[in-house]
């Protein structure tokens, strides 16, 4: 069974593709901490330095320390909670970066392609500059239906490639391609796990 498919430049299918596929890899654990947004997380930190400098004082008074006592302490507290801020605000930035020039070729504007896929793999093929991508159902990590929008992403982990909905007769044909590259992948990937 070949399916040969005519895909026209569809731009803001890759953006939504691209969105899906980034979410889905950045997705958070579940923790009370997890829910909270960025600022409220420098704040808690900001608020938990405050209060142990405070109980330093308390503790300097009740003990008849010496306010100069307290400057090292104090010190450290604001150095490493500069450094607790910054390196996680500098961590989660980086971390979004990486991800979205992951997905940006996949974002940009596809030019029109012709896609063939088969039992053996699948091939595309660019119609304005000849680039052609080649790949085996054991490489795709994974397949999606958007059920929102209907479109079909092959996942392919440094890169993916877009199906919309409108370049199938209906939606019995997709349903068909979808059951049958399924059906590929999970051979192909079953396959490579018995050698």
């Amino acid at each position: 069974m070949l399916f040969e498919l005519n895909l026209p430049p569809c731009p803001e299918a890759n953006a939504r593709a691209s969105h899906s596929v980034w979410a889905a890899a950045a997705e958070r654990h579940k923790s009370a901490f997890g829910k909270l947004k960025l600022n409220q997380r420098i704040f808690l930190m900001t608020a938990s330095v405050l209060f142990a400098c405070i109980v330093y004082w308390i503790s300097a008074i009740l003990y008849k320390h010496q306010v100069d006592f307290l400057v090292p302490y104090i010190g450290f507290s604001y150095a490493a909670l500069l450094l607790i801020c910054n390196g996680y605000w500098g961590f989660h930035s980086m971390k979004r970066q990486i991800l979205m020039q992951r997905h940006y070729r996949n974002s940009c504007l596809a030019p029109a392609s012709v896609f063939f896929a088969n039992n053996r793999g699948f091939h595309q093929m660019y119609q304005n500059d000849g680039y052609e991508v080649r790949c085996t159902w054991k490489s795709v990590l994974e397949i999606r239906h958007h059920p929102r929008t209907g479109d079909i992403i092959l996942d392919m982990g440094t890169s993916f490639i877009v199906l919309p909905p409108e370049v199938f007769a209906d939606e019995n044909e997709q349903q068909k391609f979808l059951k049958a590259i399924r059906k590929w992948q999970y051979i192909a990937h079953r396959e490579s796990r018995l050698k």
